[in-house]
């Protein structure tokens, strides 16, 4: 209801006659729905607004599974190819999902931090939104058996002559499991788990490129293709920069 005019005149001249504190304080005691309303206006403008000037489009989708890439060796695989491209990387970006850890081992004191790994990246596949990983053995185990990784020498062979030279002794080959009784085996319908499994050449020897031989990477680390990745292109020119680049 508006008040009269002499006693909304009242009202300014009380205001005026407080202090600073206690200004604050009646206007926090009588406008909190007001103000929570315009600060959360505020927070999501400010989110959008970070959103739209920070963002950057993804020419590829790179995932580190069980494997530690150092910073320097981590932006060439990244910005070091969006350069390659020609492109700007303050606009382009591999998008990267770091310090994934898979294992099937529910005894390990991770096992709750592979299961998130595991639900993400599963959840990267489903949505088309993962190409290359760059992974320890366990996870290479996990990702073929699986069925999760492209054959290699097919998309390989789409490569220059060059990017084949270096890549094809690189390859290696791992199992894959094209049919199995896991579900009636863990809803103890049967004592035993039977698999038919093959073997598929899926990964490159990634410890082997140059480019991590000269970034000093000690250890075992494969690359591997997702078979549904929607990006055959890039993935295809991101294999010709690793055949060539050096660190």
């Amino acid at each position: 209801m508006r008040l009269p005019p002499e006693e909304r005149a009242a009202h300014r001249a009380a205001f005026a006659a407080m202090a600073t504190s206690e200004r604050l304080d009646y206007i926090f005691s009588y406008y909190k729905l007001e103000l929570a309303i315009v600060s959360i206006a505020a927070l999501v403008a400010g989110t959008i607004i970070v959103r739209i000037l920070t963002h950057r489009d993804a020419v590829l989708y790179l995932a580190y599974a069980n494997v530690a890439v150092e910073s320097g060796l981590d932006e060439a695989l990244g910005e070091g190819f969006v350069t390659h491209l020609g492109l700007d990387p303050q606009e382009n970006e591999v998008y990267r999902y770091h310090d994934l850890y898979l294992s099937d081992d529910e005894g390990v004191a991770d096992h709750r931090y592979a299961y998130a790994s595991h639900i993400k990246l599963l959840g990267a596949i489903d949505a088309e939104q993962l190409d290359v990983v760059i992974m320890g053995k366990d996870a290479y185990d996990i990702l073929s058996s699986a069925g999760y990784l492209a054959d290699l020498p097919t998309i390989i062979s789409g490569t220059d002559p060059e990017t084949q030279e270096i890549l094809v002794p690189l390859l290696v080959a791992n199992e894959v499991v094209v049919e199995d009784n896991m579900v009636e085996y863990n809803l103890g319908e049967t004592d035993t788990y039977q698999a038919t499994v093959v073997e598929a050449v899926n990964a490159v020897d990634a410890a082997g490129l140059p480019l991590f031989e000269g970034a000093g990477f000690s250890g075992q680390a494969y690359l591997g293709v997702i078979a549904n990745s929607p990006r055959q292109d890039a993935v295809l020119a991101y294999l010709e920069y690793l055949s060539a680049a050096t660190f």
